[in-house]
């Protein structure tokens, strides 16, 4: 918690430099509205390359095509509901794919993290993906939540941030994510 509280930056994004999450490119053209920018610049990349994913893998209709563009506009409507509250947030340096398989010791038993995917966004964003795959024990949140207490809304927000995550893995893996397979044979 002590990094997320204590390392802000001027605006959301990396300065302009993208990063990688997993294979996927991670726009970090700096914004100064955290609900615009994690809209644009991470959601809305992600639902088109499913949605297009989708359409060419299983070879949708106009109908089926109609109907995925309406969920889309749903799902991006509803998520910028949900991070309205946050437009102008402190901007906090994430690691961006904090995991359990992204944390170490060195031999000294000092905590490290790894392959970052690093951006200024809203604190909590880290804090999804550790709970889609192998969260860490109690005393992590409970420190995490001493010094950056839950603030209304964070459930809301942390469906978002997860839906964020689950929508990279669709991409890079295809529907066999979770089972071993990649979206070239699923």
């Amino acid at each position: 918690a002590s990094v997320a509280d204590g390392a802000h930056g001027p605006r959301y994004g990396f300065g302009g430099r993208d990063t990688y999450l997993g294979g996927s490119l991670q726009d970090n053209t700096p914004g100064e509205d955290f609900a615009q920018f994690f809209i644009e610049r991470r959601l809305r990349p992600q639902l088109e390359r499913a949605t297009l994913k989708f359409q060419y893998r299983y070879g949708t209709t106009n109908e089926a095509n109609t109907a995925i563009a309406r969920l889309y506009d749903r799902v991006l409507a509803r998520a910028t509901d949900v991070l309205q509250p946050l437009r102008h947030c402190a901007p906090s340096l994430l690691h961006g794919d904090l995991w359990s398989g992204n944390v170490g010791a060195t031999a000294e038993r000092q905590p490290i993290l790894v392959d970052p995917a690093c951006w200024y966004g809203h604190a909590e964003f880290d804090l999804a993906l550790s709970h889609l795959f192998g969260r860490f024990g109690p005393p992590f949140y409970e420190a995490y939540f001493e010094v950056l207490p839950r603030a209304p809304g964070y459930e809301e927000r942390q469906e978002v941030y997860l839906l964020y995550h689950m929508l990279n893995q669709a991409n890079l893996h295809g529907a066999g994510f979770g089972r071993g397979g990649s979206a070239e044979h699923p």
